[in-house]
């Protein structure tokens, strides 16, 4: 184990170090960890269903699997720090949409998100990943970590067919399938309210 960024306290090194299983080629695994500042944060990524006309399924810790893709929540951790824990056992053509929420957060929680320490570690076959939500741009000045809108960290999307990975953009990302009065679950663009 190699590890570049660990801290030193009181002679001391200390550093919270994660263990995950190789993937497969094709597959990927995102593994959220967070701060003592939040008690408990919960991973969705949205998945694509073979016929693209069919909204994507969600899951997260009310939907644990979706049959598309295989995708499926390994570990919901609600009793702090983490990790959380969802993997893909093989990507199809379309877009995978990773983001994060605080349990129970509020509205806006965006200040809330950059003070959680929360970081998503992505593991593919050909390495890691780390995106910090600290670093975390706006939905319209989005960084190479995403976007905060609202209660949600949009970390990642992933392209299916060619398995390359992209920071979110509101393009990219996007949350069509995603509002707050429906949380936990992916519904029809015509459900949203304006």
């Amino acid at each position: 184990f190699y590890a570049s960024e660990c801290t030193v306290a009181a002679g001391k090194i200390k550093k919270d170090i994660i263990f995950s299983p190789f993937v497969a080629p094709g597959a990927i695994r995102a593994v959220l960890t967070w701060g003592s500042f939040v008690k408990d944060m919960d991973c969705y990524m949205l998945v694509p269903h073979e016929k693209i006309t069919d909204p994507p399924c969600e899951a997260n810790w009310k939907n644990k699997k979706c049959q598309s893709g295989s995708v499926h929540l390994d570990m919901d951790n609600a009793a702090g720090f983490g990790p959380e824990t969802i993997t893909a056992g093989s990507l199809r053509s379309g877009r995978y949409r990773y983001r994060v929420a605080e349990y129970q957060g509020f509205d806006d929680n965006r200040d809330r998100l950059k003070k959680s320490e929360a970081q998503v570690w992505l593991y593919t076959a050909t390495g890691v990943t780390i995106f910090r939500a600290a670093k975390a741009g706006s939905e319209s000045e989005p960084t190479g970590a995403g976007f905060l809108k609202g209660e949600s960290w949009y970390v990642f999307t992933i392209d299916g067919a060619t398995g390359k990975v992209y920071p979110c953009e509101t393009q990219t990302c996007g949350h069509g399938f995603h509002d707050r009065n429906h949380r936990g679950r992916a519904i029809r663009i015509g459900q949203l309210k304006s």
